[in-house]
């Protein structure tokens, strides 16, 4: 498990060949200046302007390039949410099977080139429902085009008996906290997960938990044991007896006794 300020590489199984797509799609800039060399070189060769047309090649490249991010990015950023997810988890002392844990994920306001449809850039927060309380994992960062994870380092416990009210916000969700302490915010954006962030928060404080009364043991009586007949020797014929001897080496008497 990564620390909590290290920085993850998502690979998502990419080989070599879909990894040097995958930058030349985020980067296009040197596809365009390939082109262009290729159709002057063509152009030249041919001494025709159908030379111009091997320029098209390094299109067809990017037409591919484009293709591969669209079709890898979900996965991967699917990653690195899982990623932040355990992270978290282990930032807040929590074992991840035991809580409702959600991943929100906002996109930057940084623009993708041409055709490609994923932001560049994302900040992912983690929620970790507990019984009596919920934890919060924040500053999480992701570049898509580097797939660099930079991990959170804020995490803080709240719990439910603390809090007074919760309020959807515009992109945010924010919680009340009695005694006069400051609203906590957490940032969900756009996220459709945010909406059952704040289902769930309002449900545990409308249906709070009532511990179970441990029942008090109960004593049973127990009966007496059943009196035995008191052991009494046979007087018949058939009586054993069983003599035991020794004899005392220093007085030379016999000692016996009868079983």
């Amino acid at each position: 498990m990564p620390s909590a300020t290290e920085s993850v590489r998502i690979n998502g199984g990419m080989d070599f060949p879909s990894r040097v797509l995958w930058h030349l799609a985020w980067s296009p800039r040197i596809l365009y200046v390939i082109g262009g060399l290729l159709a002057l070189c063509g152009a030249t060769a041919l001494r025709s302007p159908y030379g111009l047309l091997f320029g098209l090649t390094a299109l067809v490249v990017r037409w591919k390039a484009t293709l591969l991010v669209n079709e890898k990015s979900t996965g991967i950023i699917d990653l690195a949410g899982t990623t932040v997810s355990s992270a978290g988890a282990k930032r807040v002392g929590i074992e991840l099977a035991d809580a409702d844990c959600t991943t929100v994920l906002i996109p930057g306001r940084s623009r993708a080139p041409f055709g490609v449809r994923p932001a560049p850039k994302y900040t992912l927060s983690a929620v970790y429902l507990c019984e009596p309380f919920f934890d919060t994992y924040s500053g999480a960062l992701f570049t898509l085009p580097t797939r660099a994870l930079q991990l959170g380092t804020t995490a803080e416990e709240v719990y439910f008996r603390h809090v007074s009210a919760v309020n959807q916000r515009d992109g945010y969700i924010e919680i009340t906290l009695n005694r006069g302490n400051k609203p906590k915010r957490i940032e969900t954006g756009n996220d459709p997960t945010g909406a059952r962030l704040l289902d769930i928060l309002r449900t545990r404080l409308r249906t709070p938990t009532i511990p179970k009364a441990v029942p008090i043991p109960t004593l049973t009586e127990q009966a007496p044991p059943e009196a035995q007949a008191p052991l009494t020797i046979s007087t018949s014929d058939d009586e054993r007896y069983c003599y035991i001897r020794a004899l005392l080496s220093k007085t030379g008497q016999t000692c016996s006794a009868v079983c």
